[in-house]
């Protein structure tokens, strides 16, 4: 369901714990590293006269790696000892589950396949339009960091029966909390006020790629030996100073000139090299059948390379370094700089894309807004009402279990936090791992 983690709906349930308790079928497939032979079954807990089995907490846990995973395998043993860790937990949400899925019956509440669909697409308009996103944007994040397109994700969660439980445990919240669930005009101003002018008020923008040449480790060797290199003498010299010795301090002093003028010419080779490089580079961009993209995948040390130099769009201010912006923004769109200067090293920049500044009114976005607003209150009011529920639910366990659970909490951490799917920011040019759509450029220090 990561369309439904990605969307923060994960609240309407415990996500991964969600399961149609009761199943008589294994899966098709099994998550990788899971044991062949499962122990005998045995009764879990009895809630309302319906039996929960273990098979069905493991089943709950086994689908829940499954997704987790992707693919990758994880050991027998360590894969058992997780779900006796995590097996209280997973309890604990299938009982709530039940809790609710009686309810949903008896409320009579049912959802369609289109009308489930329709509810995704809604969902995943109302968080691009609260967050200013554009559906190309969440299918590049998507494609990025799940390695599957916006639309085939969609398709993944409209076939999993989590995803309609979800969406089955939010309608019934709905139905019960209406009067709770009504947003006042007060609360969307708020909301929108907050997020002004980080979301709806949009400065002008540019699209560009560039091809970088670094300097900036080599230059930085250099300054960090040089420093070496004089603090060793201004520690004579320190000695100096304890037993005077005009000639001899004379002499310390002129070799920490020495050293800075060494310095000064080993950084003038390296910018010269580095200019020279990608001064070769130009003549073959500015040809007029250049394949920009391509030549920058051949001859760009920035991370970008990979697509094709692509920085994506950015502002004026607070994404590049000044010379960067400056030289970016004074360009058409097609049109390719001479070579640019920065303390990362030099660069040929090619705009492909320009927006003007634009705001988003409140009035655009207020419906959107009070759903979103209302979706943050569902997992509080389904946290009560289940509480309220096992108050006057029969829950039985086994001989030797306890009478009491551990309270609610999330199970299984992930290994990484859950991406949301807004653009990520990488500096052209960094180093570290592999960058998710094109990164904008350094910030100004």
């Amino acid at each position: 369901m990561r369309i439904l983690r990605a969307l923060g709906l994960v609240a309407l349930v415990c996500l991964w714990a969600t399961v149609a308790v009761g199943q008589t079928s294994r899966p098709a497939t099994q998550p990788a590293g899971e044991a062949e032979a499962a122990p005998a079954d045995s009764l879990a807990v009895t809630v309302n006269g319906h039996d929960i089995m273990e098979s069905d907490l493991k089943r709950a846990f086994d689908d829940a790696m499954k997704r987790r995973m992707r693919g990758r395998t994880m050991p027998a043993e360590q894969l058992a000892e997780r779900f006796k860790r995590y097996r209280p937990q997973v309890l604990d949400m299938v009982i709530d589950n039940r809790l609710l899925d009686e309810q949903i019956e008896k409320a009579g509440i049912t959802v369609t396949d289109e009308a489930l669909a329709e509810k995704m697409n809604k969902q995943i308009q109302v968080y691009l339009t609260v967050n200013g996103l554009t559906r190309e944007m969440l299918d590049e994040r998507f494609r990025t960091q799940a390695g599957s397109s916006l639309d085939e994700i969609i398709a993944q969660d409209l076939a999993s029966p989590m995803f309609r439980q979800a969406i089955l445990h939010g309608m019934l919240i709905e139905k019960k909390f209406p009067d709770k669930l009504k947003i006042s005009d007060e609360q969307i101003e708020e909301e929108y006020n907050r997020n002004r002018q980080r979301v709806y008020e949009k400065p002008a923008q540019v699209k560009a790629s560039h091809i970088l040449i670094k300097t900036d480790q080599a230059v930085r060797d250099v300054e960090v030996a040089t420093s070496k290199k004089i603090n060793d003498i201004k520690a004579q010299l320190d000695t100096e100073e304890q037993t005077p010795d005009p000639a001899a301090k004379e002499a310390l002093e002129k070799e920490i000139e020495a050293v800075r003028a060494e310095s000064e010419r080993e950084l003038e080779q390296i910018r010269a090299k580095a200019r020279e490089k990608l001064e070769a580079v130009l003549v073959e961009v500015k040809k007029p059948d250049a394949d920009f993209a391509a030549l920058a995948k051949e001859h760009s040390e920035c991370p970008s390379k990979d697509q094709g130099g692509d920085l994506g769009f950015f502002p004026r201010t607070g994404k590049m370094v000044e010379p960067f912006a400056a030289a970016a923004f004074a360009l058409e769109v097609g049109e390719i700089s001479d070579i640019v200067e920065t303390r990362f090293g030099y660069h040929i920049i090619k705009v492909t894309d320009k927006t003007e500044a634009q705001t988003t009114t409140l009035d655009a976005i207020r419906e959107a807004l009070a759903e979103h607003l209302k979706s943050r209150e569902i997992p509080k009011l389904r946290t009560e009402h289940t509480a309220e529920l096992r108050k006057v639910a029969t829950i039985v366990y086994p001989p030797g279990a306890p009478s009491t659970q551990p309270a609610m909490q999330p199970v299984m951490p992930s290994r990484r936090p859950t991406p949301k799917p807004v653009m990520p920011t990488t500096q052209p040019g960094a180093r570290g791992g592999a960058p998710p759509p094109p990164p904008p450029a350094p910030k100004t220090e």
